[in-house]
């Protein structure tokens, strides 16, 4: 399967110790719409140097798996710990993190002094997520809060890449029900077919067909295979084609996309 639409924007500082992530949908995406709010905090300590904080990054080890085919697979990496340099200028209750031609601005809320206190990034939507830091004398802590919205990322995927777009190949009708659940009508067959996300992304097929069961793929699984149900292709996907030779690509297996499950990385 192609690769996904792009989905996020991602703001460096530093080699990627702070980042901003942001919706590339131009409609917020807020916790009305039933998207999956995920958070992480990390707490490091720092050193100034002149007009840059030295912050100390510890060993990162993260891990996924996936299937390939019947076999499962696990995958690891490691971050070495680190010391990074991040130049700041502080004016008030403004705080800039400088990486090249890169700025991230933050801005105070409360009291402090200097670099002490809770600062956020500026400019951004607070219903996609936000960025927060807070600083005390020896402390640097970051805390990433992003509203996942499955269903814009689901609906990218399916307009994606011209003639060969699932849109362009299936005449079916996509329905944004929430940020976690789509429904799919097959306006040949009438079949109408729900995906619906849990919180760690894994999608779970249903059919108004009594002779289609529901099925899950896991985003991380334990066990395989791990494919879409083989309906969703054969009794579906294909019962509703569009006349175009874009509409025989289905035969090409799924590849599911892997996340990297830390804010972080």
């Amino acid at each position: 399967m192609r690769k996904q639409a792009l989905l996020f924007c991602v703001f460096a500082v530093s080699a990627g110790f702070l980042m901003w992530t942001c919706s590339k949908d131009s409609g917020p995406t807020g916790p009305g719409d039933g998207g999956s709010v995920t958070t992480e905090t990390r707490v490091y300590s720092y050193t100034v140097l002149g007009s840059t904080i030295i912050v100390s990054i510890p060993e990162d080890i993260y891990s996924y798996s996936y299937c390939n085919g019947n076999t499962l697979e696990t995958y690891s990496d490691t971050s070495p710990a680190h010391d990074e340099p991040m130049p700041f200028v502080v004016s008030g209750d403004t705080l800039k993190f400088i990486e090249g031609t890169d700025t991230v601005v933050l801005i105070r809320m409360g009291s402090g002094s200097g670099l002490i206190g809770q600062w956020y990034v500026a400019d951004t939507d607070l219903q996609n997520g936000q960025v927060r830091l807070d600083i005390t004398t020896s402390t640097l802590t970051v805390t990433i809060t992003v509203n996942n919205c499955y269903v814009d990322d689901f609906i990218d995927s399916w307009n994606c890449c011209g003639t060969w777009a699932d849109s362009a190949s299936y005449d079916i009708t996509v329905l944004k029900l929430s940020c976690t659940q789509v429904r799919l009508t097959g306006n040949i067959s009438g079949e109408v077919v729900t995906i619906s996300w849990d919180t760690d992304g894994n999608m779970t097929f249903t059919s108004n067909n009594t002779g289609h069961a529901a099925h899950t793929w896991y985003e991380n699984p334990t066990s395989c295979p791990n494919f879409y149900p083989d309906w969703y292709y054969t009794d579906f996907l294909y019962m509703n084609p569009k006349n175009t030779p874009a509409a025989k690509r289905a035969e090409r297996p799924f590849v599911p996309r892997v996340k990297k499950h830390s804010i972080f990385r």
